[in-house]
């Protein structure tokens, strides 16, 4: 069943971290070989999503500020990738989405709202993603806009970045859009 396959994938998450593995994925990150930083990127996406402890470990060896220069990455999949990394880290702790508006983090985020389409990747879900990650780091779990937060985005010019994106294609893009540049400008 679908619950056992998340459990058992829940369960390898674990087993990976226990496994001393994350540190030296975060160490990828550093590697002047694309083909370890893509896989470190990848696998730290994966693991790190709905995965506190996890989380917890990534930041620990560093992961933040690595993840954050790989969001300006040439490789749209690495900057997508880097990019929902960083959001899986951010909603974990507010400490951890502390440090990253600190480091100039929502600005990263807001710059990924209009990239340009890669031929490997749809762009619409590139998209989704981008608008979804930049409304996790502006909102708290329980859907209230962060003011500090929200004003720093709207000063890194992320309302004409959603209007654009309101005119999407993909209603997903577009409904999403339209729901986040409702909260941002108030903040305007």
């Amino acid at each position: 069943s679908a619950a056992e396959q998340a459990e058992g994938n829940k369960q390898i998450k674990h087993d990976i971290r226990n496994a001393g593995a994350i540190p030296p994925l975060v160490d990828f990150l550093k590697s002047d070989q694309n083909d370890r930083v893509q896989t470190a990127v990848v696998a730290l996406s994966f693991l790190t999503a709905d995965c506190k402890e996890n989380v917890v470990a990534a930041y620990e060896a560093g992961a933040l500020e690595m993840m954050l220069k790989l969001v300006d990455s040439s490789v749209a999949g690495e900057r997508a990738a880097a990019a929902t990394t960083l959001r899986n880290i951010c909603v974990e702790d507010d400490k951890y989405r502390q440090s990253f508006v600190k480091l100039g983090g929502l600005q990263a985020l807001v710059n990924q709202l209009d990239t340009k389409p890669d031929p490997a990747l749809n762009h619409a879900d590139v998209q989704l993603e981008a608008v979804l990650n930049l409304q996790d780091m502006v909102e708290t779990d329980d859907g209230n806009i962060i003011a500090e937060y929200a004003t720093l985005a709207v000063k890194a010019g992320a309302i004409p970045k959603l209007e654009a994106l309101e005119k999407s294609d993909d209603e997903e893009v577009k409904t999403s859009s339209k729901e986040v540049l409702e909260s941002l400008r108030d903040f305007a």
